[in-house]
């Protein structure tokens, strides 16, 4: 019930905003249920011939969890400052509460419910830096781990500077990990070109959500790059 609420609200906002929100739409498992919580919209709109993302928190409270509702069509670069801006303000404000979790919601095609994945830890680091250059700059900290940095882009994603695709994604990383990690615990470095939608992020970002083992972590710094500012990679 408190799932079916949550969803209504989406669309009764909306209509009252005389706005629309499509969220992605993804076949992923994640949470399904989050207590306390305000929510934070990102609505897509075109101003000028350019594409704007529009930010309403009127109702967040800062005290309690924050879920996240962006358009889905939102090219990356422009979804990234407000949420910046907004985990900042959520951790920083007045009366914050360090226990506080941030979400993105989205649409569970598999079961037709609305889900969640947290991004609480996550630091976004921006512009011209990839994890390769910055793993470099890291001296041996990283030394323990069996590194892998993943590049996405709009048609392809490479595994270190080899490009793999996108066509069985996911089976593909894992026979990978398996084949080079030498029994080394695999971390992972997520890489995201600016340009993506973010429909196609939260795609990736839950893919690779779902790889997490004990052999296999998730950084907590993700990199939203602007292509012609990083290193030629031939890609």
């Amino acid at each position: 019930m408190k799932l079916i609420k949550l969803f209504l609200c989406c669309l009764v906002f909306a209509s009252c905003a005389k706005k629309e929100i499509q969220i992605p739409l993804i076949a992923a498992d994640g949470l399904q249920e989050i207590k306390n919580f305000s929510e934070v919209w990102m609505f897509f709109e075109i101003k000028n011939k350019d594409t704007s993302a529009v930010l309403n928190r009127t109702n967040t409270i800062i005290s309690t969890n924050w879920v996240y509702n962006i358009d889905k069509k939102l090219p990356l670069k422009k979804v990234l400052p407000l949420l910046k801006k907004m985990k900042y303000k959520h951790k920083n404000g007045m009366h914050a509460d360090k226990k506080t979790r941030d979400f993105y919601s989205y649409s569970n095609t598999s079961n037709k419910m609305l889900s969640f994945l947290e991004f609480t830890h996550v630091t976004f680091m921006e512009d011209s830096i990839t994890s390769k250059e910055w793993l470099k700059a890291s001296g041996d900290s990283y030394a323990v781990y069996h590194n892998l940095n993943l590049r996405f882009y709009k048609n392809t994603v490479y595994i270190n500077d080899s490009n793999i695709g996108t066509e069985d994604l996911k089976a593909t990383l894992l026979e990978f990990i398996e084949f080079s990690s030498e029994g080394s615990q695999t971390l992972i470095h997520l890489n995201f070109d600016n340009t993506l939608s973010y429909q196609e992020y939260l795609s990736y970002k839950t893919m690779i959500s779902s790889l997490q083992s004990a052999a296999i972590k998730i950084s907590l710094n993700e990199f939203i790059f602007d292509r012609s500012k990083i290193p030629d990679c031939n890609c």
